[in-house]
């Protein structure tokens, strides 16, 4: 007949059912599985001093998890984000006060260990594995709905604002920028694009406010990825100013089924 041990892990001054370290010494026995560990505090990197080569090198060495961060009660209704989406009002998007400390504690760590939030996106992340500075662009180059699937990722937002529990928080990162390189001719609504940001709403009978390519082009991915019949989605591009990743081409999706 097989016997099995439950495994038992010794540390000292360690409560029952206590949030450890892996620093934490052994003395005292504990079951292992009623420990659990902090994602933020817990896992411990190398250390390294931040270059392309070894961050290259060791994202692609390490699994690397972003860490849930807490549930957070909706800041707004799915009303009340429509219309802060339609008015372009773009800083009123938050997260909680707690989820907000959450990410900010977790940027920080992911700093100190990769030497930028651009660099643990593109090689952990999107797993492009190119320079930051690759991202910069000539005038011919330039996001298209429909470009090669290789030029953009969609994904969850792992850090999403304060939503309606029936809205998903998506986010499509491109290495090709969403706005042309400035150019003093240029048209004032794009002028005005690049201070203020992009947005728009897809699946409702809102007319559409801008009229750039730009704002074109997102709208076509927006409605292919998310048929208008099924999906009302409320898209929008931020302005510089409230880019946590300014050096990764990104724009937001906030999706909910009809």
């Amino acid at each position: 007949m097989l016997h099995i041990t439950p495994i038992r892990l010794c540390l000292r001054n360690t409560p029952k059912l206590s949030t450890i370290s892996p620093r934490v010494l052994s003395r005292q026995c504990i079951p292992a599985h009623q420990i659990r560990f902090n994602p933020l505090k817990s896992i411990s990197l190398p250390s390294f001093t931040p270059t392309s080569l070894s961050v290259r090198s060791l994202a692609t060495s390490i699994i690397t998890e972003v860490p849930k961060p807490p549930q957070q009660d909706p800041l707004f209704s799915w009303e009340e984000l429509l219309e802060i989406v339609k008015k372009g009002e773009l800083n009123r998007l938050r997260r909680t006060d707690e989820a907000t400390r959450y990410y900010l504690q977790f940027v920080e760590n992911i700093k100190s260990k990769y030497g930028s939030i651009e660099r643990f996106v593109l090689d952990v992340k999107l797993e492009w594995n190119i320079p930051v500075d690759s991202m910069d662009i000539t005038p011919s180059s330039q996001f298209s709905s429909i470009g090669h699937p290789s030029q953009s990722k969609m994904m969850k937002n792992d850090f999403p604002y304060a939503l309606p529990h029936d809205v998903e928080h998506w986010v499509l990162w491109s290495r090709l920028p969403f706005l042309p390189p400035f150019r003093e001719d240029e048209d004032e609504h794009v002028t005005r694009s690049r201070s203020r940001g992009l947005s728009g709403i897809t699946g409702t009978h809102v007319p559409e406010e801008n009229h750039t390519a730009a704002a074109g082009e997102i709208r076509r991915f927006v409605s292919t990825q998310w048929p208008e019949e099924s999906y009302t989605c409320a898209w929008l591009l931020n302005p510089p100013a409230l880019q946590s990743v300014r050096g990764v081409s990104h724009f937001h999706m906030f999706v909910k089924r009809k």
